[in-house]
């Protein structure tokens, strides 16, 4: 009874669905579905990548304590788990009735950031177990394709299922370590009976595995479960699945929902895996989650992120500057100038002390606190921070760098604001023969440019100048 509890507790398995119909989008054109899918990709790399230690598992334990501290049952479990855990029991005890199992899924369900580091530990070594299960597996079916399906039964609101429905031949992810059972009649059981429709729908998830496939790890945890009577198969967090189809039974109305556990070398996986790299500029840490929390407009959380990182950082490290201007740009998002301004600036403190005036990284900032000024209509002060920003990175970059290109834009449009026409066509300009240098013909920033420039020549009444790259600008298809 206890662990059918605990299999019916799982809820709802919290899932983002991923579609990417254009290889250059941003994770800020994504819908917030596949910006979160993203996510997912990314959090168990970062995991993996941050030191355990003795102080990481008193920090999850001393968590466990506190909301624990009037279950007496409870914390008797973490006193067991204090004394005689050890990183080859991570199974035995993610499949225990316990602590354990019921703060880390609440935690990877709703992405609370606090739970989830605090438990960093603890997920590491779940993963890294179940890795060494999987390729213990693989290596019995190295030669010969061998298709194994799994099944697991629960309860779905119904907007979960018409996700689901609407959503059929593209990928899914899951948010959590995911629990199957290679019997059936198991799993139907926990389907239930659709009685609780349309409130809650039952559901029968089938999953098909190609084992020759080369995938996120799974394993077969019945000799490492509690449950040793249980056949149960465990995917590992960010597992991802295409949705085969969504059927319902006309006599039982439990809906049957098949699914495929993707290969890494999956099309569409290498996109994902590409656009990452990309976003994230190919590193993996806590300030890339927060980076990409930005991105996906998730501001609260992305400052939390951030937040932790400054207070794990020596002050004298040049990596707080780049936090700073960070959370700075979070305040810029959401037009917060005072506090933007105010984080630039303590950014721009540090870096000064510890990179020099004439480092990259201080042109950025340089050019964050620039565009606070413009955004306020301090036409002047922009200038000279974008005059600043544009000094620095001729000194340090390659004339025809991107960042380069953006600064030219950026003061060109201050002169535009001020009225000055010839300098704004000037930098306008020269933002156009960068572009046109390092960019397609018909890149988005291209079109833009060409834009900025027939408003220009708008603004000094050439029309006929400005019907020209209004022209050109039409002519380069992009979605807005």
């Amino acid at each position: 009874i206890a662990e059918d509890a605990k299999v019916l507790s799982n809820d709802m398995m919290p899932m983002n669905v991923f579609s990417l119909s254009h290889h250059e989008k941003s994770i800020r054109d994504l819908d917030k579905e596949s910006a979160a899918f993203m996510w997912n990709q990314l959090l168990m790399d970062v995991l993996l990548r941050m030191p355990t230690s003795d102080e990481s598992k008193m920090e999850m334990l001393t968590e466990c304590e506190s909301y624990y501290r009037d279950n007496a049952k409870e914390l008797e479990k973490i006193k067991d788990f204090r004394l005689n855990y050890s990183s080859d029991a991570a199974v035995w005890w993610y499949t225990r009735d316990s602590f354990v199992y019921r703060l880390l899924n609440k935690a990877l369900r709703t992405r609370d950031i606090d739970i989830i580091f605090k438990f960093r530990f603890f997920i590491a070594d779940l993963y890294r177990q179940l890795q060494k299960e999987y390729s213990k597996f693989k290596e019995r079916f190295t030669d010969d394709e061998y298709f194994l399906t799994v099944y697991r039964g629960q309860y779905l609101k119904a907007d979960e299922l018409h996700e689901l429905k609407d959503n059929i031949g593209r990928l899914i992810s899951m948010n959590t370590f995911i629990s199957t059972t290679c019997d059936k009649g198991v799993a139907s059981m926990l389907a239930g009976d659709g009685s609780f429709s349309p409130i809650l729908e039952s559901i029968l998830f089938e999953i098909q595995i190609n084992t020759s496939d080369d995938t996120k790890p799974y394993a077969n945890i019945k000799e490492l479960s509690v449950m040793h009577d249980e056949d149960e198969v465990l995917f590992s967090i960010g597992t991802i699945f295409r949705i085969k189809s969504v059927e319902q039974a006309t006599d039982t109305g439990i809906w049957s929902v098949k699914l495929l556990l993707k290969s890494q070398s999956d099309e569409q996986l290498q996109v994902l895996s590409e656009q990452i790299r990309k976003e994230t500029h190919g590193s993996s840490s806590l300030h890339t989650l927060g980076h990409l929390l930005r991105e996906m407009g998730e501001y609260a959380k992305a400052e939390r992120y951030l937040r932790r990182l400054i207070n794990d950082t020596l002050p004298n490290n040049p990596v707080m500057g780049t936090f700073y201007n960070t959370i700075g740009l979070l305040h810029s998002d959401q037009g917060e100038h005072t506090q933007a301004l105010k984080h630039y600036e303590q950014a721009l403190e540090i870096q000064l002390k510890t990179l020099g005036p004439n480092h990259p990284n201080v042109a950025t900032t340089y050019s964050n606190i620039g565009a606070v000024h413009n955004d306020q209509g301090e036409y002047s002060q922009a200038l000279k921070y974008f005059q600043q920003t544009l000094e620095i990175e001729l000194k340090t970059l390659e004339p025809n760098h991107p960042s380069v290109a953006t600064t030219y834009n950026n003061i060109g449009g201050v002169y535009e604001e001020q009225g000055e026409y010839s300098q704004a066509l000037k930098y306008f300009q020269q933002t156009l023969e960068i572009e046109l240098k390092t960019l397609e013909p018909n890149h988005p920033s291209v079109a833009t440019t060409y834009s900025n420039i027939g408003g220009v020549y708008h603004d000094q009444g050439q029309y006929s100048q400005a019907l020209k790259y209004f022209q050109q600008t039409l002519e380069i298809p992009f979605k807005t």
